[in-house]
């Protein structure tokens, strides 16, 4: 198996990486979405929420490689939600402006 964290190439039973990556902890479980695209979008519509949005989806792939699997998935919900919030508000703003 890759290691995500150094690209090295290890057997299939390895525990460890060489790097001290350690495999058991999030073996048998996929990265949760980034949100990266979407959080590129709302920063163009929404800048507070779109950096908020970026914070978090960068911290997903780092927190998902060092092993904390609860926090990187915490971290994609809050950049879903910081894009769902930021694009809703940005719709809102856009259908109040064309109204009046």
């Amino acid at each position: 198996m890759k290691c995500p964290q150094c690209g090295l190439f290890n057997p299939d039973e390895a525990q460890r990486c060489d790097c001290g990556y350690d495999f058991t902890t999030t073996r048998g479980h996929a990265e949760p979405p980034t949100y990266f695209v979407p959080a590129l979008l709302t920063l163009l519509l929404s800048l507070p929420f779109g950096v908020l949005a970026l914070v978090f989806s960068s911290q997903v792939h780092q927190r998902f490689i060092a092993g904390d699997l609860a926090g990187a998935q915490r971290a994609s919900q809050l950049a879903g939600a910081m894009c769902a919030a930021g694009l809703a508000i940005s719709a809102v703003l856009a259908l109040i402006f064309y109204l009046s």
